[in-house]
């Protein structure tokens, strides 16, 4: 409010808040005073204030994404509905949830660095906890959908994850200061943000801020593990001006409208998958044609091998890679299967990819987009091919196998 005193424009009152007052049918009145005096003092006060505000240091539990998340990127395409193509992307509820019942369970969580392919256990228990983390949810992500229509809850929504108590950032600090890590559902904020998402909270800091949407909101800091960004300690931050939660430090479209905590969690024991110090891995990109799975699969044969004390050559065969499973358009699948102890890197340089493929009419075909063949020698891991094309072949009833060769690697 500015005035006019002694015929010099005056600045007489300059407050604020969130709210700074909340007019209600029982508080329909607010005075605000000015005199000269209280006014320099009052100044100088707030700025006094400001300056020595204190900051609270950041409160984490002892979840290590590095050490309890996993390894590997969400980049999983997840057929839902097959009859009818209706496809899924992602499993980020299924690592966060799987992700905490390791932690939970005290079970060493998988150390492999590729998704597992289609039907794989793992895969599989991802799939049912991200079946588990959506429908144990369903009415919160159901009112922060169906029930803002035109935006028109946006910065309650936003406010939520700002409010102490029973707020849910209240919710989330409950859970953090009895060293508990807990899920959270992200809500988009529409066009150029991210979509729903879910993400292990590890830890918070409040800063100067106290939980009660007023001064040093921007200060608020939640620490969490994304199952799209593995091994990192992700901060997300609110823009209170702009009402959304986002990652300072990742791309700009790392943004949601609010987060909810999940409290409706439970925990599972989870498989354990074993470290294979020796093992053949394969990551097969499937183009615009998909592999039908049921009776239409795929095998993969390791060529000229010796056996110790055997200059005859073999063959090491995995049928089935795919485990009857479809691989449907754009997904990569990797598959990986354990290697003799006397096998050496020098030994792997001739593969063939086999499909089983009837011919006729109602025969399958399969582009198959990239190719790329690893192997884990004594706990080390090293490339030994990679291919790419649209596609590198197609594999129909007539054309059955694939074969490639290379040069042997030494080490």
């Amino acid at each position: 409010i500015y005035g006019i005193a002694n015929n010099v424009p005056t600045k007489m009152i300059d407050v604020s808040g969130n709210p700074l007052f909340r007019f209600t049918g029982d508080q329909k009145e607010k005075d605000f005073m000015y005199t000269p005096a209280a006014t320099a003092t009052a100044t100088s006060t707030s700025t006094s204030t400001s300056a020595s505000t204190p900051s609270a240091p950041a409160v984490m539990t002892r979840f290590n994404p590095d050490v309890h998340g996993f390894k590997f990127i969400n980049q999983f395409k997840n057929i839902f509905v097959s009859g009818i193509d209706w496809f899924t992307g992602g499993l980020c509820g299924g690592m966060s949830y799987a992700a905490l019942d390791y932690y939970k369970t005290g079970k060493k969580i998988p150390q492999q660095s590729y998704m597992p392919a289609e039907g794989m256990p793992l895969q599989s228990y991802l799939y049912d906890r991200q079946v588990n983390s959506i429908t144990a949810n369903v009415d919160r992500w159901a009112e922060l959908g169906a029930t803002n229509l035109f935006g028109a809850r946006n910065r309650e929504f936003f406010n939520w994850g700002l409010q102490n108590g029973s707020g849910q950032l209240g919710r989330l600090m409950s859970y953090i200061d009895r060293g508990e890590p807990v899920v959270l559902g992200l809500s988009s904020c529409g066009d150029g943000c991210g979509g729903d998402h879910q993400v292990v909270a590890i830890g918070y800091q409040l800063g100067r801020y106290k939980g009660d949407l007023g001064y040093y909101a921007d200060d608020l800091t939640i620490f969490v593990c994304d199952p799209n960004l593995p091994g990192k300690t992700v901060k997300m931050r609110p823009n209170f001006s702009q009402g959304y939660f986002y990652y300072p430090e990742e791309s700009s479209d790392k943004r949601w409208r609010t987060y909810f905590v999940d409290n409706k969690y439970t925990p599972k024991t989870p498989p354990v998958i074993q470290d294979n110090p020796n093992e053949i891995i394969v990551t097969f990109l499937t183009g615009n044609d998909d592999l039908r799975g049921g009776n239409d699969n795929v095998n993969f044969v390791i060529m000229g091998i010796a056996m110790p004390g055997n200059r005859q050559l073999t063959e090491i065969r995995f049928n089935n890679v795919n485990n009857g499973k479809r691989w449907i358009n754009g997904s990569m699948q990797t598959i990986s299967r354990p290697l003799p102890d006397y096998i050496l890197l020098n030994m792997l340089n001739t593969f063939t990819i086999e499909t089983t493929f009837g011919g006729g009419t109602g025969g399958d075909n399969w582009n198959m987009n990239a190719i790329i063949i690893s192997a884990r020698i004594n706990g080390r891991a090293k490339e030994l091919y990679r291919k790419e094309g649209t596609p590198v072949v197609r594999f129909t009833g007539d054309f059955q196998s694939f074969r490639i060769q290379f040069n042997p690697i030494s080490k």
